[in-house]
């Protein structure tokens, strides 16, 4: 079973016991919040050649992880095939500011407008390479990123694009703009089609990693368009929130763009 070290949460492992199988059945729900509020949304993340998920020898290694794969944070069965890719219905996309302590210290603060202060700076990585990066007054990293609420399976992730993935997340807003209702012209509901994510590598002079495509797959269920629908709502009232990001876990790639822990 696939787990995340250091968190606290249990692998579900085998079979209900016979003896809880009408229990269970009857009590269905019982001591669970169904509430937006309740919920914090697991992020997903494209694992790198650098990320500690594919390190066999790390303490953060994930089970059957291989760069390229898709890792859903937290799911039951967590590690997707990149190649293969994760059908999702895209509900909702926001973008935000994300504060870091500088050297890998930890998350700070979610922001929904670039924070005051903030300006660009040039900073050298653990490879010695310069680059320009967001800073706040006091030296902290900001990480300007567009964050895609998205079901998968039925359940709420979401996707943080950063780097050279903000050039995916507006291809993919512009290519369903171009949606209308044929009765009204107006441009459809984003969650009325579903899309195919897979994980496509890529490079430049600085180094390789792993990007992101998608692909069109038609136009979603009733029963999808619900549940699509009641999250991105339940976003835009700020109900449903992501989860916080971890320092341990962040993309590292080649695009030489992301934060520089």
């Amino acid at each position: 079973m696939a787990k995340e070290p250091g968190k606290n949460v249990v692998p579900i492992r085998g079979e209900l016991p016979a003896e809880l199988l009408e229990e269970t059945a009857k009590d269905a729900g019982m001591g669970v919040s169904f509430k937006q509020e309740d919920q914090l949304l697991p992020l997903i993340y494209v694992l790198q050649q650098m990320s500690p998920a594919v390190d066999k020898r790390g303490d953060n290694y994930i089970d059957g992880a291989e760069p390229g794969d898709f890792w859903l944070r937290n799911a039951i069965d967590p590690v997707k095939n990149g190649e293969d890719g994760i059908l999702v219905i895209p509900c909702e996309m926001q973008r935000t500011w994300i504060e870091w302590l500088p050297n890998r210290q930890g998350f700070v603060a979610r922001h929904d407008a670039p924070p005051i202060g903030m300006k660009a700076s040039t900073v050298r990585d653990d490879s010695g390479r310069e680059k320009q990066v967001l800073m706040t007054e006091n030296g902290n990293i900001i990480q300007d990123t567009r964050e895609f609420f998205l079901l998968v399976d039925g359940a709420p992730y979401v996707l943080p694009c950063t780097g050279t993935k903000h050039t995916f997340a507006r291809q993919w807003n512009t290519f369903y703009k171009q949606f209308h209702h044929p009765k009204t012209g107006d441009v459809m509901p984003a969650f009325s089609r579903k899309y195919r994510l897979t994980t496509v590598p890529a490079s430049n002079a600085i180094g390789k990693w792993f990007g992101l495509k998608f692909q069109d797959e038609g136009y979603v269920t009733k029963p999808e368009y619900d549940a699509a629908k009641a999250l991105c709502l339940a976003v835009r009232k700020g109900e449903k929130r992501a989860e916080s990001p971890d320092a341990r876990h962040e993309e590292t790639g080649g695009d030489g763009q992301e934060i520089p822990f």
